[in-house]
């Protein structure tokens, strides 16, 4: 390896196993330049609320379904609006997308049971993001090859990052 650049130090580091993690972060740090922090600690980065609120949705839905959905769902935010009596709340309106019948049915559950907990975490989720309170109302939409289209791709804010 020294051959190839002049490296001041190399470090054996599995991903899998996460074997050298430790001596890793040690040796980066090490090189890193000192000074004052570039973003207040609040800051969320440079990705648009909407697209924030509909990963985080996203994520609570494949938390739930255990990979019984595949990747192939994606979640509209429709509004982000305060909410009419109470400036503390906020009203979410969201709507997941899925691509064939029988995903539809998972996402929703019997009874509506795994809609109604995709809601509660990504409500509680969401609150901490947003700082105040949360009213999410979510729908199940289909949308057969959603991802083959690229109209509704780029609409559901993938390829722009």
């Amino acid at each position: 390896v020294y051959k190839i650049a002049p490296f001041k130090d190399v470090i054996p580091f599995s991903a899998l196993t996460r074997e050298n993690l430790n001596d890793l972060e040690q040796t980066i740090a090490e090189y890193l330049p000192e000074g004052e922090p570039l973003f207040p600690k609040d800051y969320a980065g440079i990705l648009p609320q909407q697209y924030q609120v509909s990963e985080i949705i996203r994520e609570k839905v494949f938390e739930r379904t255990y990979q019984e959905v595949p990747h192939g769902i994606a979640v509209e935010v429709e509004e982000i609006s305060p909410a009419r009596q109470n400036p503390n709340m906020c009203v979410v309106k969201a709507i997941i997308i899925v691509e064939r019948e029988n995903q539809k049915k998972i996402v929703i559950g019997k009874d509506g049971r795994n809609i109604k907990e995709i809601g509660q975490r990504a409500r509680k989720e969401l609150e901490v993001f947003l700082g105040k309170r949360v009213y999410l109302q979510l729908q199940v939409k289909l949308i057969e090859k959603w991802r083959e289209r690229p109209d509704i791709f780029f609409r559901f804010g993938y390829g722009r990052f």
